[in-house]
Formats: structure tokens, C-alpha cells, sequence
């Protein structure tokens, strides 16, 4: 009868035991001021750049005992860990060395540990991981990482005010910045605080000429909305440090924000040439202040039956304008996490009634309810919170859609808020906190109405 034998982690201990003891060492890597004493077999059958410098006789590499090989610092650091992967298929990944490591893994064309590395950005965007993950970002984008930059974009534009008091955001890039200073998207507190970080972000990176400066300062400041500033933020401006250095910029941006809030626009909205004039500018992002926002909590999620209803009732500012401040609409909300149920009933019908037997709508549904006087256009967005361990709360799942309201269309039925299926399975991402789930809702008033 046959058996069959897996001794094989006995195998890969006696390689590894090659390396650790040095013994028939043929080739040493020199990595900074540290030598590393290897065997070139195991090199050439684990990496594919290893394998061409080492036997190609048009690499100089491949007749020497020694190699220098340069490393950044940080991948200089990993070296070792990543020698030792090379032997063992092992490595304890962790938020500091994941970056290196897939720099290392890259450069050397170790796919299976590109591929790990890759794995563990992608389910460790979290509030641990705040102070590093603008530069998984920053790496994703240069090597055309699409799956992690997806990932690392939405964690950073849902919970942007983790991320934007760290040091590292210092170090975020132009061209990444621009991408959230455009987003409507965009998580925050209000556009005030934005500004206030894209500040510090100027203030730490100066270019060494004038003009350069404020070339930069206009691309990026020129994204701030600032008719969505309060009144009393636009104010404070008037003492502001940048004011001096861009006299124009100020005059132009903070008449144009005070002539938006004289508008009604509760009452008219705005005209095509009010559009034309604020652009973007007028959009609002979503600010998840009490103003704008409602928080619904599902405790005991698993005993919810089919059905069963959680409900909130709050008011929002009728618009963005400061013309409007007494102007407020009433929200109904009722949410159901585990669908909707539809009892049975009877259709009258000519000649003969039906009995319609009633059926569930597999459908995590937020049904809101309002009063408008005239045709309104909001976009309603919703974000599954969740808390790692007793730490930060964070956005763990956003999701947007638009909704009209007017005298005769007083409910909008926000299907699909999380993927149904997906909240029933046990390591579901959208209930983290075990067996509780809480979204906040935040409305966002458009102003092009009709």
C-alpha cells in the first residue's frame, strides 16, 4: 500500500540552517556597511533578477564573489528578512517593514512575496496603519497597483481626518493631494479644517523660488471650496498668515464665497450663470458634522428579524447657504439591515380576488422620507462605522446615491447600502465590532435643481 511522505518543512529548515550557519557560502551581497554570506543556488531559484545577474555572462556580477547591491535605507534595513524569505518562504509582515520588503520583492522579481505584501496592504487599511498608508498609496499608483490603490484611496478619502494630522501627510505628493482636494467624496469635517491642512501641507513644502510658491499654492488652494466655509470661518481668513502673500487670490475667493451665501436658494436654487460662476466650488463634500448627519446603531445584530426596523429622525440645513440658515428640512428615516418584508395579501381583481402570498427583498434598505416645496436634488451617503479594538472610530465602507424630492415624491428607497449576502458572513467587514453594526448618514444638498 502506498504512503505518501511530506517531510518538507524538515527540507526547508536544513536550507535555512545554510544560511544561518554560513556554511558553502559562495557569493557574499554587500548591502550598505552589512555583508550577507549566501549561495548562489538558492539566490538564482528564488529570484528571476538573482538568476540573470549571476549566470549571464554580460553581467560583471556573474564572475565575482561579491556583490554590492544599493538599498534605500529602509529596504537596507529588511535586507535580512528578506535573505531570509528567500530560504524559507517565511516572514512576520507588519506596518513598518511592508513597504520595504515589497520594494525589495519588486526590484528582485519575487512574485509570491510581491503578492503577500500586496494581500496584507490590502486588508490592513486601518486607523493602525494611518501614519503609513498615503505612502502605500503614493507606491501603488507608481507601480500601477490598481486593486491597492483602490483600497488605500477609499480608506484615505473616508477617514481623511486620521490621516491628515499624521506626519506623513507632510510627505503626500502634489499630484495626490490635487486628487483629494477634487474629490466631492471626500469624508471631512467641514472645508475649514481642510484648508487649515492644506496649509501646514504649503508651510512644509516651500519651493526654493517665489513664483514656484505660489504657482503651487494656486494649484492646490484653488480646489478649496470655500462657499461651503461658514460665514464665521470666512471671517477668521482675515487674520490668516497666507493673506499677505496672496492678496488677490483672498480678495477674489472670499467675495465670491459671501456673495453665494446671500442666495436663497432654498427658495429660486441657482441660475445656469450662479453655476457657471461656483462650479464644483458649490458642491458640497461630505461633512459628517451633526449638521448634516444621523447615526443609526444595530445592536444584537444577529437576533434582528427579517423585517425589523431601526429608525431616526433628524433636520439639516436647507441648503449650504448662509441666506438659508432658518430654513431646515425634517428627515424620516427607517432602516432595515436584514430586508424587507411584504406580508401576504389580497388583490382585488375583476372577476375572481388573488391572495398574494407576501415575500422578503434580500435588501439592506434606508428609506428616507422628507417635505420639499419644490423639486430638490440631494446626494445621500452612507458610512458603516467601525472601531478597532477600543481605539479610533473609523469609515470602514461608504456609499452614495442620488435622491429627488419634491411635493409628490416625499420617499426615496436607498437599496443595497451593504451588500446583503456580505453582512451574514461571519468575518463580514461590515460589522467588525462583532455582532454590531452602525452607519451614519450624511445629506448633502445639491445646488443645481430642475
Amino acid at each position: 500500500m502506498a504512503k505518501q511522505v511530506n517531510n518538507s518543512h524538515h527540507t526547508l529548515n536544513r536550507l535555512f540552517s545554510l544560511y544561518e550557519r554560513q556554511e558553502f557560502s559562495d557569493i557574499q551581497l554587500k548591502v550598505g556597511n552589512t555583508r550577507y554570506a549566501t549561495h548562489r543556488m538558492v539566490l538564482c531559484m528564488s529570484s528571476d533578477v538573482f538568476k540573470t545577474m549571476l549566470s549571464s555572462d554580460t553581467w560583471p556580477e556573474g564572475r565575482s564573489n561579491l556583490i554590492v547591491l544599493q538599498e534605500d535605507v529602509e529596504c537596507a534595513a529588511v535586507f535580512q528578512l528578506f535573505l531570509k524569505y528567500l530560504y524559507k518562504g517565511q516572514v512576520d509582515l507588519d506596518k513598518n517593514n511592508i513597504l520595504p520588503l515589497l520594494t525589495l520583492a519588486d526590484k528582485y522579481d519575487v512574485s509570491d512575496l510581491s503578492k503577500s505584501c500586496l494581500d496584507y496592504i490590502r486588508e490592513n487599511c486601518t486607523p493602525q496603519s494611518k501614519h503609513v498608508v498615503i505612502s502605500w498609496l503614493q507606491y501603488a499608483l507608481m507601480c500601477g497597483y490598481k486593486n491597492v490603490e483602490e483600497v488605500c484611496l477609499q480608506f484615505l478619502l473616508c477617514n481623511f481626518e486620521l490621516v491628515m494630522n499624521t506626519a506623513e501627510f507632510i510627505n503626500t505628493s502634489k499630484d495626490v493631494l490635487l486628487t483629494f482636494l477634487q474629490s466631492s467624496d471626500l469624508v471631512i469635517n467641514g472645508e475649514y479644517s481642510l484648508y487649515v491642512a492644506v496649509k501646514r501641507w504649503l508651510t512644509e513644502n516651500e519651493c526654493e523660488h517665489i513664483e514656484d510658491t505660489k504657482i503651487l499654492f494656486q494649484s492646490l488652494m484653488e480646489k478649496i471650496r470655500f462657499p461651503m466655509m461658514h460665514l464665521s470661518e470666512l471671517a477668521t481668513l482675515e487674520n490668516d498668515q497666507f493673506v499677505n502673500d496672496h492678496k488677490e487670490f483672498y480678495l477674489r475667493n472670499i467675495f465670491s464665497a459671501m456673495k453665494y451665501h446671500t442666495l436663497n436658494l432654498d427658495i429660486v436654487g441657482m441660475t445656469p450663470k450662479d453655476i457657471n460662476r461656483w462650479g464644483a466650488k458649490s458642491v458640497p463634500r461630505v461633512y459628517d458634522t451633526e449638521s448634516w448627519s444621523t447615526s443609526i446603531t444595530v445592536d444584537n445584530l444577529s437576533a434582528v428579524k427579517q423585517g425589523e426596523v431601526r429608525g431616526a429622525f433628524f433636520t439639516t440645513p436647507s441648503s449650504c447657504s448662509d441666506a438659508d440658515q432658518h430654513s431646515h428640512l425634517d428627515w424620516h428615516v427607517m432602516f432595515y439591515p436584514k430586508g424587507v418584508v411584504y406580508d401576504p395579501c389580497v388583490v382585488i381583481r375583476v372577476p375572481t380576488n388573488l391572495m398574494n402570498p407576501g415575500a422578503v427583498c434580500k435588501t439592506v434598505r434606508l428609506a428616507l422620507s422628507t417635505q420639499c416645496e419644490r423639486k430638490r436634488r440631494f446626494k445621500i451617503t452612507v458610512l458603516v462605522m467601525a472601531t478597532e479594538g477600543v481605539q479610533e472610530e473609523f469609515v470602514c465602507y461608504a456609499n452614495t446615491k442620488d435622491a429627488i424630492f419634491d411635493k409628490t415624491h416625499t420617499l426615496f428607497n436607498f437599496d443595497h447600502v451593504i451588500p446583503f449576502e456580505d453582512l451574514f458572513k461571519s468575518n463580514s467587514a461590515y460589522k467588525p465590532d462583532i455582532d454590531t453594526l452602525k452607519i451614519k448618514i450624511v445629506i448633502r444638498p445639491m445646488s443645481a435643481v430642475g
